[in-house]
């Protein structure tokens, strides 16, 4: 058996979001999850930046995640 490890980076265009998640401060609440971040970004299997060209440069694959409608009407 042989263990696989992934290196993730998340992009976004916020510079405070991206500074508060190299801190371990999430911007959403799920059971555990900064403990998460904290201990795979002191592992180096996680990153956050606000350079596109970094993150994808070496990328296998990439997800895209956006923000679900908040609207009755879509927006």
């Amino acid at each position: 058996f042989r263990r696989v490890l992934f290196r993730s980076i998340c992009v976004d265009i916020d510079d405070i979001k991206i500074n508060n998640l190299k801190k371990g401060i999430s911007p959403i609440y799920e059971n555990r999850l900064e403990e998460l971040i904290n201990k795979n970004y002191k592992k180096g299997n996680l990153d956050f930046t606000t350079d596109y060209k970094y993150a994808y440069k070496d990328a296998d694959v990439i997800i895209l995640a956006v923000g679900t409608p908040e609207r009755d009407d879509g927006s």
